[in-house]
């Protein structure tokens, strides 16, 4: 993903992913958060394009999500509290979000979201952007990662499972049940580092 495509990408999660808290701050609100996520180091950002070059699917990540928030956080809060100003019920639950539990288990790189728009979809155009992902991941020397779907989105849940996520557990996040998945990439990440060795 490029700076000029966060503009593209952030109208397609609005139109994909209406539920999203995230998501309801607005388009403006996530194209500046794109950018800013795009100048960490530790962002892994993909998107698919169709044979005509428009973005078809995105997914976004990050190495350490801790050192990652502490980039972006201050970065775009400025823009957080304005949107919450005209958007009351939303911020009542960001409020609330303040004082939810956190997963108690220590796992630094996360995926923090993957969508495919509906033509696009049951094409491996996630499971592709997926592998990409952890291909960047395994270069990184991350070996386990983590990923939140709102528990009621059974088809997601089984999407993850059906690549090798485990369950980990569920909490509530901004009002909603979330159930967390990780996957370990351990063996799989020696391999490609060896072959990136023989490559280079």
């Amino acid at each position: 993903m490029e700076a000029s495509d966060a503009r593209v990408v952030a109208a397609l999660q609005y139109q994909l992913l209406p539920e999203s808290a995230v998501t309801q701050l607005g388009v403006g609100f996530l194209t500046r958060f794109y950018r800013v996520a795009l100048k960490h180091s530790g962002c892994k950002a993909i998107v698919a394009r169709d044979s005509h070059g428009q973005v078809v699917a995105a997914a976004l990540a990050a190495t350490d999500i801790g050192e990652f928030n502490a980039y972006v956080t201050p970065r775009v809060a400025l823009r957080l509290v304005i949107c919450l100003v005209f958007r009351w019920r939303l911020a009542a639950r960001f409020l609330r979000g303040c004082f939810e539990s956190k997963p108690t288990r220590l796992v630094a790189a996360e995926l923090l979201l993957l969508f495919v728009d509906g033509p696009n979809q049951r094409t491996r155009t996630g499971t592709l952007l997926l592998e990409t992902l952890e291909k960047d991941f395994m270069r990184a020397g991350v070996t386990e990662y983590r990923v939140s779907v709102r528990s009621e989105l059974t088809h997601a849940l089984a999407f993850y499972a059906a690549r090798g996520f485990q369950h980990e557990g569920e909490l509530i996040v901004l009002g909603r049940s979330m159930t967390y998945l990780t996957k370990r990439l351990g063996e799989s990440a020696q391999r490609v580092a060896t072959v990136d060795r023989l490559e280079g």
